[in-house]
């Protein structure tokens, strides 16, 4: 059970990014696979997950001590690098797909934050 003291913790931001990512990869999908596009809610669903992935590699080298900075641009090169790829071996809309998918993967991040922050 969440309580107001851990509800500003980067666990439970975590937590809620997680789950909110768990419920837009399927609904990319099924969305996508319903207007004939399945190839785009796959590409977008993997990007959410690359995105989870990013978090929480982020989160887990900070709280063993390592500076949010010193990783920062080893992510951002594995994140670019996946677009770009993703770019390169599937078309164009799919390889923005995913790119789109981490981006809101990001976004949600930035949002559950933001409200953790509003209630400390």
């Amino acid at each position: 059970m969440i309580t107001e003291s851990d509800s500003g913790s980067p666990e439970h931001v975590l937590r809620v990014m997680i789950r909110a990512a768990a419920i837009m990869a399927p609904l990319a999908v099924i969305t996508m696979s319903l207007v004939g596009r399945p190839a785009w809610g796959g590409a977008a669903a993997v990007g959410l997950l690359m995105g989870i992935v990013n978090t929480v590699v982020a989160e887990r080298l900070v709280a063993v001590g390592v500076p949010f900075l010193a990783t920062s641009g080893v992510r951002l090169v594995v994140l670019t690098l996946s677009a770009f790829a993703a770019l390169l071996l599937f078309k164009v809309a799919v390889g923005i797909a995913f790119v789109l998918g981490v981006s809101v993967a990001q976004v949600t991040l930035s949002g559950a934050a933001l409200a953790a922050g509003a209630r400390r």
